[in-house]
């Protein structure tokens, strides 16, 4: 047990004090303390002391939070500073200087001046920190990448919102999950009386299902997949089932939550309908179960790990005069150095997703090993995955439109490369090196699982086209789609918390605000994710944009032709994109091509 001895000090002018709760939350370097009430009763110029008791030692403590409570009238308080002593003795001052008015939180900086110190001998001198979470607000990094920076600011606003909610699984990180439900499965069993009134005037949950506007995303990979501890503390994993609906508006609505896989009454629906706090955590179990399916099979399995499947392919089976060879290199463009680096820093055990996720590093295995049996080449193939999942007609899908319009570009030049080289099927049945490509990708990459779809030869013209356009978008456009918002949308952590530190509640009517608060990843947790986030999302100076060939492996005028065309094609694709954006609120860029890189390099 750490015990922290803290003393707030009123200042001392007229009507300072106040009769309103104050509590105080001391946020240290390795975790932070509960919320404990300081006083109900506050006097000018006086100061009240307490001791706050906290199961572990917090490190240096970098913030307070004050947090004030209206019991019956408002009665701003002005506090003038906070002393905290830790155990060691340390003691850490933190000047306030400022009135807090009506139900409010303020966090309050360490006021100790910072000195240089020598990071390594012979090295400039640098601050005198151990940790970002110390430095100052004002000289934190202000963007991390060359895109609209008002979008954390726009997610941290609306993030409560179910209209959000809803338009994330169209155009957020994880757009592939969402599909059309026409039969609500036996395991979620909604009933048209919980719903009805969430659907407008004149229909019900049978007419809307029959008619496409209900929609389904389900976390079963989730189920029983073993938690972790962080910091000692036990996490929580869940296997939610969330329920949408097509508003006449065109926008997507949440209208029911199941935190597991098997009814009954320790796993209530949640509704919007439902107490606030009830809504919003069913809600945000949600979102931190598609932060594990965006995390590990969105993004790691479907584009780094098939990346590296298909580049390894190529330098194993096809010559670097082959045909292919030339086309698809430039697409695996330091895709095999970030790997090996993720490997080592980010998805190792005690990398940053193993200190940053409530899942056991057993348990991340688990959850790609059934990704991979669930993977089918239908849900690789954008317009095939579309036309599946029942997405073809809903609005305001922006990944699918600019998706679309960027597969039929590569499309369009892969079909020129194509038949420029091979003029007939026979042509394409009789490349033994290109048989011995798509073999090697059919074992090594989907393990040889027939079920899968994915084809282990390659016999005609149509079907090479096919396979390299997927390829082609999976390393690039479909990359960008799932890997250029991370920041954007997860560094506002209650959007996409990594872990979540209670268990699913069991019935409604036990969540408030500080049970959610507590339920969130804590400082340290948000960090370890937020680095992974920045590094994630970062724009290296030498990325090159789809369709930008520096290495001219074509030497025929065919080619080049082709090139041509293809760039030209994503200039209009970039156009339309841009103008769309220009009027939206909120712009979805990620699939811009100024944004898109060739290959997986970040």
């Amino acid at each position: 047990m750490a015990v922290y001895k803290v003393t707030v000090a009123t200042g001392d002018m007229a009507e300072a004090g106040t009769n309103n709760s104050i509590s105080i939350t001391l946020v240290g370097s390795y975790g932070e303390s509960r919320q404990t009430t300081v006083s109900f009763l506050f006097l000018p110029g006086k100061e009240k002391s307490l001791s706050v008791h906290c199961g572990k030692d917090l490190g240096p403590i970098v913030l307070i939070r004050l947090h004030k409570w209206r019991l019956f009238l408002e009665d701003a308080w002005f506090c003038k500073d906070v002393r905290v002593t830790a155990p060691n003795g340390t003691l850490y001052r933190f000047p306030c200087y400022q009135w807090l008015e009506g139900v409010t939180t303020v966090e309050v900086r360490e006021g100790s001046g910072r000195t240089h110190s020598n990071f390594a001998q012979g090295w400039p001198r640098c601050l005198n920190v151990d940790s970002v979470l110390e430095l100052d607000s004002n000289i934190r990094f202000s963007r991390v990448r060359a895109t609209n920076f008002t979008v954390p600011e726009y997610v941290a606003k609306h993030w409560q919102e179910d209209d959000f909610f809803g338009s994330q699984f169209l155009n957020g990180n994880n757009p592939i999950i969402i599909n059309c439900c026409t039969t609500l499965p036996l395991k979620f069993p909604v009933t048209p009386e919980m719903v009805n009134g969430l659907l407008g005037d004149g229909t019900d949950l049978d007419k809307e299902l029959q008619e496409g506007r209900i929609f389904i995303v389900d976390y079963k990979v989730l189920e029983d997949i073993p938690p972790d501890t962080i910091y000692g503390r036990q996490q929580y994993v869940a296997a939610p089932i969330c329920l949408l609906h097509q508003g006449t508006d065109g926008l997507l609505r949440p209208i029911a939550v199941q935190l597991s896989q098997t009814p009954g009454p320790c796993s209530p629906i949640f509704l919007p309908s439902d107490d606030e706090w009830d809504w919003l955590l069913a809600k945000t179990w949600v979102r931190n179960a598609d932060f594990y399916s965006h995390q590990l099979l969105t993004h790691l399995l479907r584009t780094h790990l098939f990346g590296e499947v298909f580049a390894i392919a190529t330098l194993r089976h096809l010559p670097t005069c082959h045909p292919l060879f030339k086309l698809l290199m430039p697409h695996f463009h330091f895709t095999l150095h970030i790997n090996t680096l993720a490997r080592s820093v980010l998805i190792n055990p005690g990398g940053l997703i193993d200190k940053g996720s409530g899942v056991t590093y057993e348990g991340l295995l688990l959850v790609v090993q059934r990704g991979l049996e669930q993977v089918t080449y239908t849900s690789l193939c954008l317009p095939d995955d579309i036309c599946h999942r029942g997405m073809s007609n809903v609005p305001n899908y922006h990944y699918r439109d600019d998706g679309m319009r960027i597969w039929e570009a590569i499309e369009s030049f892969v079909t020129g490369i194509v038949t420029f080289y091979y003029g007939e099927d026979a042509a394409v049945s009789e490349d033994t090196e290109l048989q011995a490509w798509v073999m090697d990708i059919f074992t090594n990459g989907f393990l040889g699982r027939t079920s899968s779809g994915v084809p282990s030869s390659l016999q005609t013209v149509a079907e090479l086209i096919k396979f390299l356009t997927m390829v082609m978008f999976t390393c690039s456009a479909q990359h960008a789609a799932v890997n250029n918002g991370q920041y954007d949308l997860g560094a506002f952590i209650p959007n996409a918390p990594s872990s979540m530190r209670h268990p699913p509640p069991c019935e409604k009517g036990r969540a408030f605000l500080q049970h959610f608060l507590d339920t969130i990843p804590e400082v340290a947790t948000t960090a370890n994710i937020l680095v992974a986030l920045i590094l994630l999302s970062s724009q290296l100076k030498d990325r090159r944009i789809l369709g930008q060939y520096p290495e001219e492996w074509f030497t025929e005028a065919k080619p080049r032709q082709l090139i041509q065309a293809f760039q030209g094609r994503l200039e209009e694709i970039r156009d339309r994109i841009e103008e769309r954006n220009r009027l939206a609120v909120l712009r979805y860029n990620y699939l811009n091509p100024l944004e898109t890189e060739n290959s997986i390099s970040i």
